[in-house]
C-alpha cells in the first residue's frame, strides 16, 4: 500500500496525470482501417483507443492489428484495409481507471500498459482521456529529485529497511 502523503505529494487526483480525450489521438469504430492506420502513422504511436459514437471505449487498435486484418494467404490485400473497418476486427482490451481510482491501482496497471483509458465510470466507460507510462513516471522522478521527499523522510522515525521487501521482487 502507498503512504497517503507520498501518494499525495506524486498525485492529488486522477486528473494531475490525465491528458484529456480532446487532446489524444483515437478513432471511431466506424471508421476504415485504412483511416486508423493514418492517424497511427501521423501521430507516431503504436496504439491508440477506439470510441464508438457515444463515445464509450470499443477497445484498442495497433498498426500490427490492422496488417494482420489484412493479411491474405501471400500478400496484404489492401482494398480490404479501405473497406473493413474497426467493429469488423477483433480490438484489444483496453485497461481503464475512473477518476476515483488511486495511484497504487494506476501504478499497477502501467507496469503492463502504456497507456490506461480514463472513463467516467466502470458501467458506463465514457471516454475521456489517457495518462500515460511516461506521465507517471516524470510525477514520480519529479518527486524522488524535490525536497519535498527529503523533508517528509526527515520527520519519520526509524523507517523501515526497504532491503528485504526489494530482494523478493522479481528482477524479469
Amino acid at each position: 500500500m502507498i503512504d497517503k502523503k507520498i501518494q499525495s505529494l506524486i498525485m492529488d487526483q486522477v486528473k494531475d496525470l490525465m491528458i484529456p480525450a480532446e487532446n489524444v489521438a483515437y478513432v471511431f469504430d466506424f471508421n476504415s482501417l485504412y483511416h486508423a492506420l493514418l492517424v497511427l502513422t501521423q501521430v507516431a504511436y503504436t496504439m491508440i483507443p477506439v470510441v464508438n459514437k457515444e463515445g464509450k471505449i470499443c477497445g484498442l487498435v495497433s498498426t500490427n492489428q490492422i496488417i494482420q486484418a489484412s493479411i491474405t494467404t501471400d500478400q496484404i490485400d489492401f482494398k480490404m484495409i479501405e473497406q473493413l473497418t474497426l467493429n469488423q476486427i477483433e480490438l484489444r482490451q483496453a485497461e481503464y481507471v475512473t477518476l476515483q481510482d488511486n495511484l497504487e491501482t494506476i501504478l499497477h496497471k502501467l507496469m503492463t500498459n502504456n497507456f490506461l483509458c480514463v472513463v467516467d465510470s466502470k458501467d458506463q466507460q465514457g471516454f475521456i482521456g489517457i495518462i500515460t507510462r511516461n506521465a507517471l513516471l516524470k510525477r514520480i522522478n519529479a518527486f524522488l529529485h524535490s525536497n519535498l521527499l527529503n523533508d517528509w523522510l526527515k520527520n519519520q522515525e526509524d523507517l523501515p529497511s526497504l532491503d528485504e521487501p526489494l530482494k523478493t521482487i522479481p528482477k524479469d
